[in-house]
């Protein structure tokens, strides 16, 4: 059975994030913080388990963020023996992912994280995104034809029965209200601070591009699956183009979980804060076994299932397996 790693996007984030397992596994842990901070010039780790929220969705905040919880448990899981047959990150996620795939390095990711909020943040057109779910695929194709029409962008397709729309916010919340008319259409504005995946995005793609270096990414060394292509993929230029495509083109996260399932994936598990990916799984028509490490407590769950059969007997009642 293969096993596939998703790491979350924007929108997971919330104060206390990983704080159960910073506790436990301080080692892991600490080492990322300070490594963070010494890039960032300023500690991070304050924001992510004090807060205030506010401050921890500034997008160049969240980014890096996400990152390091992600990464954080990726290690946790690589030390327990769990490790992915194949990676994916949703939009930011794909970082995570190539840190896991030894791509990136830990500090490269952090770097280019932050310098890629930092650039979004000043995006000056005010924007917004709203998720569109229907138990309909026809009606979730008419809204996404309906987007078009009214000139704003999809910034994601996460399954068959949900796509993300990106763009101006007055624009957004004119088609918000339409929409909200319509029978068997939920919609939920997301917690973000600008108009990802969208043509607003390009002043931020030229600024980012002018300062990042992205000579820094290596050939992975686990497949990776690309966000704006949804093909699997270990060539370099590739994925350096995907990073670049980041900026204005949709994620396309409900191919990319039918291409993990082709390629042989039955095992899903999310590798981060939240459980947005996990839970997106029942859209698929699909025989899987899904993970969540959102908390410690999942964790645990992870490890009781004996997916790991080296663990020690002291470690076994640490975890009260």
């Amino acid at each position: 059975m293969k096993q596939a790693f998703m790491f979350p996007g924007q929108g997971v984030q919330n104060v206390g994030m990983i704080k159960d397992y910073f506790s436990r596994y301080h080692s892991v842990f600490q080492p990322l913080f300070d490594e963070s901070s010494k890039i960032l010039g300023f500690d991070i780790k304050e924001y992510m388990f004090k807060g205030p929220q506010k401050i921890l969705d500034q997008t160049e905040i969240t980014q890096p963020s996400i990152l390091i919880a992600s990464v954080g448990i990726s290690l946790l899981l690589k030390e327990k023996n769990i490790v992915p047959d194949i990676v994916a990150g949703h939009s930011v996620g794909q970082f995570s992912a190539l840190v896991a795939a030894n791509a990136l390095t830990f500090s490269d990711a952090v770097k280019m994280t932050y310098l890629r909020g930092k650039c979004m943040s000043s995006v000056e057109r005010e924007g917004a995104m709203i998720a569109v779910h229907s138990k309909d695929i026809e009606k979730i194709e008419e809204v996404i034809q309906f987007a078009h029409e009214n000139t704003v962008d999809i910034a994601a397709y996460n399954s068959p029965f949900q796509i993300v729309i990106s763009g101006e916010k007055d624009k957004l919340q004119d088609l918000q209200m339409i929409l909200s008319q319509r029978e068997g259409i939920v919609i939920k504005p997301l917690k973000v601070s600008q108009a990802f995946h969208s043509r607003l995005m390009e002043a931020a793609e030229y600024q980012f591009l002018q300062e990042v270096d992205l000579n820094v990414v290596k050939k992975p060394t686990i497949p990776i699956i690309l966000n704006s292509k949804a093909d699997v993929s270990t060539s370099i230029t590739e994925i350096i183009e995907d990073i670049k495509l980041q900026f204005t083109q949709p994620v396309l996260w409900s191919d990319t979980v039918q291409k993990m399932s082709k390629e042989g994936v039955s095992i899903f598990t999310e590798v981060g804060p939240g459980k947005v990916l996990s839970k997106s799984l029942r859209s698929f028509d699909l025989n899987y076994t899904s993970f969540s490490t959102d908390a410690l407590s999942n964790f645990k769950k992870l490890i009781k299932t004996n997916l790991v059969e080296d663990i020690s007997t002291n470690e076994k009642e640490l975890l009260n397996i």
